[in-house]
């Protein structure tokens, strides 16, 4: 299955979320704040980015095009 990068700050939706997709057998790194996910996408492949656009330290569509140039 797919490898996802969950990018979420609150807890609740962040375990909500892992644990659907977790669920159907892929594998999630969900991280909360934007230097960890700055540094997670640096550290290997994902499949999927899944994000807010409005969140701490890093708003979603830099992450995305951080993403898009890994």
């Amino acid at each position: 299955m797919a490898k996802i990068l969950l990018a979420e700050d609150e807890d609740s939706v962040r375990d909500l979320v892992a644990w659907v997709l977790k669920l159907h057998g892929h594998e999630i790194k969900a991280v909360i704040d934007g230097s960890a996910r700055l540094e997670t996408l640096s550290q290997d492949d994902y499949d999927l980015l899944l994000t807010y656009i409005v969140i701490p330290y890093v708003d979603g569509i830099a992450l995305a095009l951080k993403a898009s140039a890994v």
